[in-house]
């Protein structure tokens, strides 16, 4: 029986969760049955339901990283000219991030289930400072494809763990994944859309230099915030003899639903490419100026925050294959008429209408390669699917800027439409052979 008094309900629910800022208990199960209604309303309630993270920390250097990684977005162009690279060059340096991404993927995000996730973050925040450090005081094209390559190596090591976190917190205790995944992506997004804006009004009133620096100078006082109040414990609450011990993600592709969720995310990311080595060049040969550039991108950006937990909560109402194969048949055209408009102002609405259909189908496919993964292999999944995602992109930056310069822009957008359509389509149609909805399995049961 339940003590009467708010302080002995406290110590109970205490004894029975363990920490407090933990819903689960020691061994990975959620609290016993009943608890719930005896827990006082408020702020305790949810400190002991929900595992508490430092959300707005880690939302917070999650898009400064994503700032680092976005700003070159409008000064490709700037760089271009300054600099005397040739358009193949601007694909190499676009394609840097992403080649670098996976090898962290792959290779050392399977840490983040194996308790080490602090360490993964700690160690991307670092990256991603020096990187920025690095870009801004660059003057050749190696120096450049340099700095870039670490802050993709941040990238990569940041990306998985974070979501991994989100991840283990949501499934713990029942909470909607998509909605979850959706705010993390949201927040990526904004980085990468809005940071190409910010970018451009600090290159107008300070300089090239000064977008970099200014990353360089926030992302490690976000970072100190998020690492002094990042919980540090096993994930999920497993005992550490339990936790898995594969140091690579690949050994999840032996499962057919993971292949399904990979092919998922190289179709988001196909035209991810395409618009990293792309955009900037694109919209000034449209006649646009470097600043318009940058603000084009956050017609995409603002909509996509704004529409992200709207999406998760139809991913996690219809589940993720049926969102993806809703947001897919509004996607599509939007790629093709990139290629036919002319003004940059329709452009940067299309952007904005393209961004609706992202928030679903983002958080969708991250949700399907949830689905997809045991429970204790969460951070690899997600790591799996962002390495999958990061050499797509980095493959069609690399084929999409001599591309453009052969043909135009008409076919490389049509080309990447086909291409998000077979990739996205073959693998909804895989899992409706094998009757697979990708819906999560509560990771709280046992």
């Amino acid at each position: 029986m339940m003590p009467r008094s708010l302080n002995g309900r406290r110590l109970m629910c205490r004894r029975i969760c363990g920490d407090r800022r933990y819903g689960a208990t020691g061994d990975g199960r959620r609290p016993a049955w009943g608890i719930s209604k005896w827990l006082p309303e408020g702020r305790y309630r949810q400190r002991v339901l929900n595992p508490v993270l430092p959300r707005r920390a880690l939302y917070m250097a999650s898009f400064l990283l994503a700032c680092g990684g976005g700003m070159v977005f409008s000064l490709l162009g700037r760089l271009q000219d300054k600099y005397g690279f040739s358009t193949a060059g601007l694909g190499f340096l676009a394609a840097a991030t992403f080649i670098a991404a996976p090898i962290a993927n792959l290779g050392l995000a399977p840490l983040g289930d194996r308790g080490h996730t602090r360490a993964l973050i700690a160690s991307a925040l670092v990256l991603g400072t020096a990187g920025s450090v690095w870009f801004a005081f660059a003057t050749e094209l190696w120096q450049f494809i340099g700095a870039r390559t670490m802050i993709g190596f941040a990238f990569g090591l940041y990306q998985p763990a974070s979501r991994g976190l989100i991840l283990r917190n949501a499934t713990a205790v029942g909470d909607g994944v998509g909605v979850e995944l959706a705010r993390l992506s949201g927040v990526d997004t904004a980085g990468f859309t809005i940071g190409p804006a910010i970018g451009a009004l600090l290159v107008k009133f300070l300089g090239l230099r000064a977008p970099f620096l200014f990353v360089a100078i926030a992302l490690p006082i976000a970072g100190f915030r998020l690492l002094t109040r990042l919980p540090s414990r096993p994930p999920n609450g497993f005992p550490t003899e339990e936790l898995p011990t594969q140091r690579l993600a690949l050994d999840l592709l032996r499962d057919a639903k993971v292949r399904i969720a990979v092919l998922l995310a190289i179709g988001n990311f196909l035209p991810v490419g395409v618009y990293d080595s792309l955009w900037a060049r694109f919209l000034e040969d449209r006649g646009a100026s470097t600043l318009f550039v940058g603000f084009s991108l956050s017609f995409y950006g603002i909509p996509y925050v704004l529409a992200a937990t709207p999406g998760g909560r139809y991913v996690d109402r219809v589940g993720p294959l049926r969102a993806i194969k809703v947001a897919m048949i509004g996607v599509l055209p939007l790629v093709v008429l990139y290629g036919i408009m002319r003004n940059p102002w329709l452009i940067a609405i299309l952007a904005l209408l393209e961004a609706s259909f992202g928030a679903i189908a983002q958080p969708a496919a991250q949700a399907a390669m949830a689905a997809a993964c045991p429970g204790d292999r969460l951070s690899a999944g997600q790591g799996l699917a962002s390495a999958a995602a990061s050499l797509t992109a980095a493959a069609t930056a690399l084929i999409a800027a001599p591309t453009y310069a052969r043909i135009g822009p008409t076919g490389v957008f049509a080309g990447a439409a086909v291409g998000i359509a077979v990739v996205m389509f073959s693998a909804l149609a895989i899992a409706h052979r094998m009757g697979w909805n990708a819906r999560i399995r509560p990771l709280a049961v046992k």
